[in-house]
């Protein structure tokens, strides 16, 4: 009875066809879901870089003496620190799914081995997995 049952879930549901399909259509989305993560890590790299700019700009103008240093000054400048903290935070989270994704896409929790199902890892290549941003563009 298993045996019977083993053989029509190879022949109909784990058919090269059929597995060929659900793996095409799984890469599309993986890919869509890299873009995605790409530009959200852009966008964070530069709202970093863009609240640590303004902080460095308002420390040369006070440093200069183009500016003093007052009770509005030191709001703004505890606003900056706040956002530019927010930023990193957001930018480390979005790294750390990053990592996440990149082992899924790897394929660390699929351990399926069947004879049949051998000649299609050759056909799709998993280790181009998506590879987080490390440095500012």
């Amino acid at each position: 009875m298993d045996d019977i049952f083993l053989i029509n879930l190879k022949q109909h549901v784990l058919a090269s066809d059929r597995i060929a399909d659900l793996l095409s259509s799984l890469t599309e989305r993986q890919a869509a879901k890299s873009e995605s993560t790409d530009r959200r890590l852009l966008t964070l790299q530069r709202e970093v870089g863009d609240t640590e700019d303004r902080l460095k700009r308002l420390y040369r103008s006070i440093k200069d003496g183009i500016v003093e240093l007052d009770d509005i000054l030191r709001e703004r400048t505890a606003t900056l620190k706040s956002e530019r903290e927010r930023a990193k935070a957001a930018l480390d989270r979005a790294r750390a799914q990053c990592g996440t994704v990149a082992a899924i896409a790897n394929g660390a929790p699929l351990r399926i081995k069947l004879r049949t199902l051998t000649p299609l890892k050759s056909q799709y290549n998993f280790s181009g997995a998506h590879d987080c941003l490390t440095s500012p563009a």
